[in-house]
């Protein structure tokens, strides 16, 4: 334990103060933090990589890397794709939830794929969500753990992000996301045992996050999927400094229309010379979308500014 390589790694786990970080060979190494990162107004999360230092017979963790994104409910950090995953039917989806989930994700810097599962269930609602969401701009995956369909496409989108990336599913109770990652990671069901009960318990979990390694790949290269319960229930409490002048950026669909707006503010909340409402009307924007986001805009700004 004293090669460089041996002191940097990615925080795992973190249990009533005390972090479990991972390094390059697969070691996990118990550390602390030290203090000082309480006059810095920071804490490190789980997925934060990281600098330790050895002091005797333990180790400390000295300084934080560069983070790609960070949310604090659920705590996690440097999460690299979240799937949001919904079913066909059977709960019918809540799109409203669903197109929150990934705003959130996005506005913390999170990519996103969305995942519709239970497609035997309903062939043409399956194509209606399927569309909504291609139209967006989103890689969409399409599953059946019922006849083991879609769930190579999701491996391969994952093998391809390639060594040490950070994965995490989001969706309501009931949707078979359990039973996608027990077919998509099943050495991580072997090794956890209650994972998948613990995701879906969801509001009664902790809102502690755990990463698990997980190999996809012949050479033997790890990924990480997180235990984030919380992401069944997102709020935009859980972004710091979000405001409803933010929520289009969240849109990809909007980018190329936008600019086509008469006023240089508009909120694409009402007509009157809107590229975005026009976008709509046309079908160049899904419906169900554009409804997402004027009930977020709403919720958005009843949101006091200096939240």
């Amino acid at each position: 334990m004293t090669e460089k390589n041996d002191l940097y790694g990615t925080i795992i786990s973190c249990v009533g103060g005390l972090y479990t970080v991972m390094n390059a060979n697969g070691e996990r190494i118990p550390a602390r933090a030290r203090g000082s990162f309480r006059y810095e107004k920071t804490s490190p999360l789980a997925g934060d990589s990281v600098f330790l230092h050895k002091e005797k017979d333990s180790f400390a963790i000295d300084k934080i890397d560069a983070r790609k994104s960070s949310l604090l409910r659920p705590p996690i950090a440097n999460l690299d794709t979240l799937f949001v995953s919904f079913a066909a039917t059977d709960p019918e989806p809540n799109l409203l939830c669903v197109d929150k989930l990934i705003c959130v994700a996005q506005a913390a810097g999170v990519g996103v794929a969305v995942v519709i599962t239970k497609s035997d269930l309903s062939a043409p609602l399956t194509e209606k969500y399927k569309s909504i969401y291609e139209k967006a701009g989103y890689p969409v995956f399409v599953t059946s753990s019922e006849k083991a369909e879609g769930l190579e496409n999701v491996k391969e989108f994952i093998r391809k992000g390639g060594t040490g990336k950070i994965y995490a599913f989001a969706g309501a109770s009931g949707i078979g996301k359990s039973s996608i990652m027990n077919a998509l990671f099943p050495d991580l069901s072997l090794k956890t045992g209650s994972l998948s009960e613990k995701i879906s318990r969801g509001k009664q979990t902790t809102r502690t996050v755990e990463l698990f390694p997980v190999s996809l790949c012949e050479n033997g290269e790890t990924v990480f999927v997180a235990d984030t319960p919380g992401f069944s229930v997102l709020e935009f409490t859980a972004l710091s400094g979000f405001h409803k002048e933010d929520l289009a950026a969240t849109f990809p669909e909007f980018e190329r229309f936008k600019e086509n707006c008469r006023w240089r503010d508009c909120t694409h909340t009402k007509d009157g010379d809107c590229a975005i409402i026009e976008a709509v009307n046309r079908g160049d924007i899904a419906k169900e979308r554009h409804e997402s986001f004027l009930l977020m805009y709403e919720e958005l700004s009843k949101i006091p500014n200096w939240k």
